[in-house]
Order: C-alpha cells, then sequence, then structure tokens
C-alpha cells in the first residue's frame, strides 16, 4: 500500500467512496467541465444516492445530467430506473417516454434501452399487488395496527379501499393526538367514522381542531375514551358537557382557575392526574368533582388507570397521592376537605402536610369531628409534622384494613405506641419509617418492636415488612429487638449511618430464619462476611445489594454456596469491587441474577 504524499491525500484516504466521488464531481462541476466523464460521474453519483435512500439528491443529479447533455439516453436510462427502484412505474413510464422522444436516431444502442425498460416498468405498473385489497381484512389490520398515526393519515388518501379498510381498523385509531398538523386535519376528517375507536386521546388546547373533538363528546361520538390529556391550559371555550372519565394535565402552571370550568363540564370525572398545579386546583375539585375516585397532585411515581366501571351506590375518593418532598407539603386546609368528605372510602392516602400546632391545630379538629378513616389500606405521611401526624394517626386507631403504614418522621411515644396498635390488630402489615430528623428517639423504637416480637410469639400475622430509611435512631440495639419479631419476613436497610457490622450480623443470626426478602443499600459496614451470614438464611428468596463499596466476589461465591437454597433472584447495582466472573458464577447457582455494575 503507497503512504499518502500530503495533507489532502491523508484526508481523501479518510472519506467514504461516495465522499471521494462527490468532492471530485463538485471540483468539475466549479470548473464548468461539463464533458462526458462529468455525466458519467453524475450517473454514479446518483446511483450511490438512491441505493442509500436519498432519492431527492439522485434526481438532482439526473436533472443536471439532461440540462450537459438533454439528448443522452444516460439522463433518462437513470432517472427512470430511480422512480422503478422506490416502485413508481406511473413516475418512471413518463419519463423513459420523453427519452424516447429527444435522443437522436443515430443512437441505437441507447434507443432500445429506453424501450426496453418503458416496457419492463408497463409490465410492472400492470401487475402491481394492492395488498391491503388483496390481503383478507383480519390480516390486513394487523399490518395496519402497527402504523402511526401519520401513517394511518396517508392511509385515508391512497384510494377508496385503503380509506375503507384504515377506518374500518379500529386499532389504529386507539391512540390519537390531536394538534394543528396536516396529520390531525387528515384524521378530524375521519373522525365521524373512527371516533368510537378512540381509548386514549390527547388535544393541544390551542389546536384549531380542539372545538371539533369536544363537538363529537357532546354527542358521545368518542363512547369508549378511557383518557383525556389537555396540552396548556387554557379550557374557557369548553361548553359542553363531555363523558371522560380520566384526565391527565401537565403544565408549567396549573391553578384553580385554570381547571374550573373544565371540571364543571367534566362532571363524570373518575381519574384525575395533575403535574405542575399549586394547592388552589384542590378547591374546585372538591366543590365540582363529586365522581372522583382517583386524584394524583403532581405524583412523584406513575399512577395506575381506572379499572372497573363507577360504583354508582357509592361515591368518594378512594386514592389520594400528593409529592413527599418537604419543599411540596400541601396546606391543612387546602387538603383536609377532600380527606374529611372522602374518609369513608378513602383506601390509599400518600401525602405530606404543612405544620400546625396549637390554636391552629384545636380548630382543625373542631371543624372536622369524628375524624376517622376506616377503609384505609396504605398510608403514608411524608414530612407530615407532629401535630398533623397525630390527627392522622388517631382517625386510624380502629382500621382494620391497614397493612402498609408509611412515615417520616415519628414522634413521640404517643404516636409510637398508636404504630404498635396498628401493627398487633393489623393481620400484616408494612412500615416504612424514615425520619432524618425524628423526634422519637432509638429508645421508643426498642420498646415499639419489643412489644411487637412479644405479640408475634401469640399470633401468626403482625408486622411482616420494615423498611428503615435514613433513620438515625436505628442502632444495634434496635436491630436486635426487631430481630425478635417472628412475623416479619421482609427487610430493607438504607442509610443507617449509627448501626454497625457487629450489629448486622447479630440480626441476621437472630431473624434469618424468616426472612424471605433483603435489601441492602448505602451501608458503609457491609462486608463480606454478612453476605456469608446470609447465605445461611435458608428460606431467602430475594436478595438486592445496591451501593455497597465493600463486598467483593468472594462474599457473593460464599453467599451463593451456603445453604439459602430457595434463593430465587438477586439483584447486584452499582457495587463496584464485583466482577462479572462472579455473576457468572452466581447464575449457575441462582435462577435469575441482575447485574447493574
Amino acid at each position: 500500500m503507497n503512504r499518502p504524499r500530503n495533507l489532502s491525500e491523508i484526508e481523501d484516504m479518510e472519506l467514504s467512496p461516495l465522499d471521494r466521488l462527490v468532492q471530485r464531481l463538485n471540483r468539475q462541476l466549479d470548473e464548468g467541465n461539463f464533458d462526458e466523464p462529468t455525466v458519467e460521474a453524475l450517473d454514479e453519483r446518483a446511483q450511490r444516492y438512491a441505493r442509500e435512500g436519498q432519492r431527492d439528491l439522485a434526481l438532482l443529479d439526473t436533472a443536471q445530467m439532461l440540462d450537459i447533455f438533454p439528448h443522452h439516453a444516460a439522463g433518462y436510462l437513470r432517472e427512470g430506473s430511480i422512480y422503478s427502484m422506490y416502485g413508481h412505474q406511473r413516475e418512471a413510464i413518463p419519463v423513459y417516454a420523453e427519452g424516447l422522444a429527444r435522443i437522436a436516431a443515430s443512437d441505437i444502442s441507447g434507443l432500445q434501452k429506453l424501450k426496453n425498460a418503458l416496457h419492463a416498468a408497463s409490465i410492472q405498473n400492470i401487475q402491481c399487488v394492492d395488498f391491503i385489497r388483496q390481503l383478507p381484512p383480519e390480516l390486513a389490520n394487523t399490518v395496519l395496527a402497527h402504523l402511526s398515526m401519520s401513517e394511518a393519515s396517508a392511509c385515508l388518501e391512497v384510494s377508496r379501499t385503503w380509506r375503507a379498510r384504515a377506518i374500518c381498523c379500529s386499532a389504529l385509531w386507539r391512540n390519537i393526538s390531536i394538534d394543528n398538523s396536516d396529520t390531525s386535519i387528515l384524521v378530524a376528517n375521519a373522525m365521524p367514522y373512527i371516533s368510537n375507536d378512540v381509548r386514549h386521546l390527547t388535544i393541544a388546547t390551542g389546536s384549531l381542531l380542539r372545538d371539533f373533538c369536544f363537538y363529537y363528546m357532546k354527542f358521545d361520538g368518542f363512547a369508549n375514551l378511557q383518557s383525556l390529556v389537555l396540552k396548556v391550559g387554557d379550557f374557557s371555550s369548553l361548553k359542553d358537557p363531555c363523558a371522560v372519565t380520566s384526565l391527565q394535565m401537565s403544565a408549567n402552571s396549573i391553578s384553580g382557575t385554570d381547571i374550573e370550568v373544565l371540571l364543571r363540564k367534566c362532571r363524570s370525572l373518575r381519574r384525575l392526574v395533575m403535574h405542575g398545579c399549586d394547592a388552589t386546583v384542590l378547591s374546585p375539585i372538591y366543590n365540582h368533582a363529586s365522581n372522583l375516585e382517583i386524584l394524583c397532585y403532581n405524583p412523584p411515581f406513575p399512577i395506575p388507570e381506572l379499572h372497573g366501571k363507577a360504583a354508582h351506590h357509592v361515591r368518594g375518593l378512594r386514592c389520594i397521592v400528593a409529592p413527599d418532598g418537604i419543599s411540596n407539603l400541601l396546606p391543612a386546609s387546602a387538603i383536609f376537605p377532600l380527606l374529611y368528605r372522602n374518609m369513608t372510602t378513602l383506601e390509599y392516602i400518600r401525602v405530606g402536610i404543612t405544620p400546625i400546632w396549637g390554636n391552629e391545630l384545636a380548630q382543625l379538629q373542631r371543624m372536622y369531628p369524628h375524624f376517622k378513616l376506616p377503609k384505609v389500606l396504605t398510608l403514608g405521611l411524608f414530612w407530615s409534622f407532629e401535630g398533623i401526624q397525630t390527627v392522622i394517626l388517631q382517625a386510624i386507631r380502629e382500621t382494620k384494613t391497614i397493612f402498609q403504614l408509611l412515615l417520616a418522621p415519628v414522634y413521640g411515644q404517643e404516636d409510637t405506641a398508636r404504630i404498635r396498635r396498628l401493627a398487633e390488630e393489623s393481620p400484616e402489615t408494612t412500615l416504612h419509617l424514615s425520619n432524618e430528623a425524628t423526634t422519637s428517639g432509638s429508645g421508643d423504637l426498642v420498646e415499639l418492636f419489643n412489644r411487637l416480637a412479644k405479640f408475634s410469639e401469640r399470633r401468626q400475622n403482625g408486622l411482616g415488612t420494615i423498611a428503615l430509611q435514613n433513620c438515625t435512631d436505628v442502632t444495634d440495639a434496635v436491630l436486635l429487638s426487631l430481630a425478635g419479631i417472628k412475623t416479619l419476613r421482609e427487610v430493607v436497610f438504607h442509610k443507617t449511618p449509627n448501626i454497625t457490622g457487629e450489629g448486622i450480623i447479630k440480626f441476621f443470626s437472630k431473624a434469618g430464619s424468616q426472612l424471605q426478602w433483603v435489601w441492602l443499600s448505602q451501608l458503609r459496614v457491609i462486608a463480606d462476611s454478612h453476605l456469608a451470614a446470609l447465605g445461611k438464611c435458608e428460606h431467602l428468596i430475594r436478595l438486592e445489594l445496591s451501593y455497597l463499596q465493600d463486598i467483593t466476589d468472594d462474599g457473593v461465591r460464599s453467599l451463593v454456596d451456603g445453604r439459602c437454597f430457595k434463593l430465587d433472584q438477586l439483584i447486584v447495582k452499582k457495587c463496584p469491587r464485583i466482577t462479572k466472573d462472579c455473576v457468572e458464577y452466581a447464575k449457575r447457582k441462582v435462577k435469575t441474577v441482575l447485574f447493574h455494575p
């Protein structure tokens, strides 16, 4: 191989064949060399462009060929072949015919090539197969169901047959989005035929077609609509009631005045999810959304869809979700009217509420007497301060259904006693404690877990899952008392800085025979010896190890070689000293191993 002699040759070596051809051809055109070699180069480049899917660039080159030599067959042959390559025989035929009319009679070879190409294109044009027309309807629907909305709208313009087939394919119109695009206009023209097939509809409220869609809602045109997403928040022109049951909104700012008109019209609304809203939305929701079952206010995680039809004999909220960060707390005066009115139907509550004390707390209790939550299943109070937490815990003092309690932080002996009573009386409880700013103290937690341990000796049901996250009050003594709870099956330890490696070993030694799921995350004290202790947990089914800096391959090997014969899933995430070779070894022992280095 010859070495390059200068910089330009080095640059040429780095170019692809097409790039070098383009570079050479551009130089010729810039120099005005419109000779036969230039046409041949244009022909070659057009062919390469066409093969690489750049049809428009290829046709530009054929146009230049015809400008240079309008009486030469090469330009017509290449342009016609490009159309044929893309299946456009109708466009190729007039190109070949024009070539036959314009090239010189003396060019016998060129004439013959054009005649042959014209004959072939004519036959292919006649023999074109309209597969949508030929396929049975059920197979055609299978093909059409995979099209995007823009592709679906294009089908409406191909032919009457394609339009009819597309309209009849209900799966094609399940999810549509309406804005001011040409695609939306084509879909809107078909709306009288497809609106009842739409399940999920997104409308840009600035779209000229917005009122058009609402018009069909008036006459039950979207009879099977399950969710409506409105982009941007101007609903002032919404004039008629609609039967939407699920609505999801997202904007930079949503206030009560933004949605009040909408809620007045959407009386059948059962699910409302809002991202970007402030607390002023709660008042119009209270006043106008009487059929609401699921309310999510800036939710921090995905919210499930509605299932089943509305229960007409029981109306009320079943689920309230709000963000759990300390910077997103809801005012008690805004959220309590909804909690109180729906207290007999609420099953899932996860909110953070601003603190109130003294006279304000007493006034709240007078305004909402006999506040109870008899049906709640999951209760999460994040950064709910002492007075509010006490009110809520008092509301569930007689609740028999609760199985998941999430608290951050826990305050004092009274609230600790209420948690103990709930864990004792509920069939099986999940307790999440996160208390970086706790005022409870490790002594209260030791007493709580000791009482639950004695209770578990008499009953098979009780505290089944414990998650301790960011808990500065959790010490070795707390772990030891927790290990005595016979009903405990699942534990999560995340960033608990005041426990020691010895305390972890004692916990696993005492509770290991009953544990089925363990998740250890961001614990500085965890080492290979702790994995070896876990290897003795005979009933362990699932183990998650996250952000553990000191565990090595030896620890994982001792774990999977231990007595945890039921271990079915091992998850290792961001543990820098664990190698892929070790993971491969673990896969021979454990059914499912997930590794995220």
